[in-house]
């Protein structure tokens, strides 16, 4: 089986950010949280993302109710709290969910990062991955979410491309 990671799209023009409250904020409670969102280049075609990725200070990604159906169906995507977000001026909130999937110890030493120590590229160890269908691994400064190949494949079928995908190496 094939595995994808999943990034955020890269145009942020128009785009509705996410203004993530840190860790303790999100965990903290389990009733819906409102999240705003700011804007960059703000006009009348604003849109928002499917999936955000997380940031330092949230380790949570934010991804639409209908992703999260998705994943949840194909594997239980660990930690959850649902969340309205939305550009208050314009008045548009939509329910989102905010997630941890589960974290596999399973970067393969082959995994290739930049300085900063982002990763460039990911190289996963077949023995750890087992059949998890949706995950997350931790490299030295990002957590990055992984899905099988039929998990991207019902995600399209959904009519959800709004994201970037890269394949991902696998080795013993």
């Amino acid at each position: 089986m094939n595995y994808y990671w999943i990034k955020e799209h890269e145009t942020s023009r128009n785009i509705i950010q996410p203004q993530l409250p840190g860790t303790s904020q999100i965990w903290a409670e389990k009733k819906p949280l409102l999240i705003k969102g700011s804007v960059v280049g703000v006009n009348e075609n604003i849109r928002f993302l499917s999936f955000y990725q997380a940031v330092a200070m949230s380790k949570a990604f934010l991804i639409t109710t209908c992703l999260w159906n998705i994943w949840n169906e194909a594997q239980r995507v660990g930690r959850f709290r649902p969340c309205a977000f939305g550009y208050i001026p314009k008045r548009d909130i939509r329910p989102y969910m905010l997630i941890m999937p589960t974290i596999l110890e399973a970067l393969h030493e082959d995994t290739e990062y930049f300085k900063n120590g982002d990763i460039r590229r990911i190289c996963l160890k077949n023995s750890k991955i087992g059949s998890y269908k949706v995950f997350a691994v931790r490299g030295e400064v990002q957590i990055s979410v992984i899905v099988a190949e039929d998990v991207l494949e019902e995600t399209f079928r959904n009519g959800i491309t709004d994201f970037r995908y890269e394949q991902i190496d696998r080795k013993e």
